[in-house]
């Protein structure tokens, strides 16, 4: 077992506040015995105990409700979801100012490879807007083929259910990527069974635009994607169908990088902008939109 510190990193995978140290928690933690998966979906830890905890950084106070105490755990983990889920908003002298970063900030807070290609000066101090928002687990260490041709091989993932619905009653996204040119298409959805309509509308937009058709296309194995109606497509349109096998989100690691890249962008907006946040929607399609606008690093 590793080493646990005293850590803490404020996590977007995580679905509960976890902390290893008893110390933190306001009163003696209620007994409770759960199990708490890890990344790898191959090893669990133990949580001992739920209460209330209270955080201290730089003067501020940050308290939390139903916090999991897990001994074992190598690092505390407060979870971006439950902030999001309470309406926790950041002091606004933790955020960064337009006027600091003004190319940085309009193009939804980008790497500095593309401000780079861009032509554009990279910011000289942190943003912390993208420090908060940009916390994720590290890359899977999976390479993909490299294309050389539009639409030789197309990626697409779901993302969802999400907690709080959008202004108009959307929980889930549905992300086509194209690999060669790096276009992507958003598509929200009410319900994840309708993922094939949307997707067909997608690949038809994007064939007329490179003026090719799809040669592979990768998913997972999601119920969405396993339907007969994407099989009967693949053999009419004379395509390849690629499932990565279950529970193991690496091998379509491609879509998953790019969704994560959305959503933190998307966070990064509304942080700035101080939206609410059912308003999530607007901003995963201003993130797109900046996306395909950029070039790809």
């Amino acid at each position: 077992m590793q080493p646990t510190t005293n850590q803490i990193v404020i996590y977007c995978g995580s679905r509960h506040h976890m902390l290893n140290n008893i110390k933190f928690f306001a009163n003696h933690p209620r007994m409770i015995r759960s199990k708490v998966e890890t990344g790898d979906s191959q090893s669990c830890l133990m949580a001992i105990g739920i209460g209330k905890a209270v955080l201290s950084c730089n003067c501020k106070t940050l308290k939390l409700k139903n916090c999991l105490f897990v001994p074992s755990l190598k690092c505390n983990l407060i979870s971006i979801k439950r902030l999001i889920y309470i309406n926790y908003e950041l002091p606004t002298v933790l955020l960064t100012t337009i006027e600091k970063h003004p190319w940085h900030n309009r193009l939804g807070h980008p790497a500095a490879s593309v401000l780079k290609n861009l032509g554009l000066p990279n910011i000289k101090t942190p943003c912390l807007i993208c420090e908060i928002n940009k916390a994720h687990q590290l890359p899977f260490n999976h390479d993909f083929a490299p294309v050389h041709n539009p639409m030789d091989s197309v990626h697409i993932g779901l993302v969802g259910p999400i907690t709080l619905a959008s202004v108009s009653g959307f929980k889930y996204l549905l992300m086509i990527v194209d690999q060669s040119s790096s276009l992507k298409i958003m598509k929200f959805l009410k319900r994840k069974s309708e993922s094939f309509d949307p997707f067909f509308i997608a690949k038809n937009f994007m064939e007329n635009q490179k003026n090719r058709t799809m040669k592979k296309l990768t998913s997972d194995w999601g119920g969405e994607f396993v339907k007969e109606k994407f099989k009967k497509l693949a053999e009419d349109c004379g395509f390849i169908h690629m499932l990565s096998p279950p529970n193991t989100p690496e091998y379509n690691g491609y879509a998953e990088r790019f969704n994560q890249i959305t959503l933190e962008k998307a966070r990064c907006l509304m942080s700035m902008a101080n939206l609410p946040n059912q308003y999530w929607a607007e901003a995963v399609n201003t993130s797109i939109f900046l996306s395909n606008l950029s070039p790809t690093p």
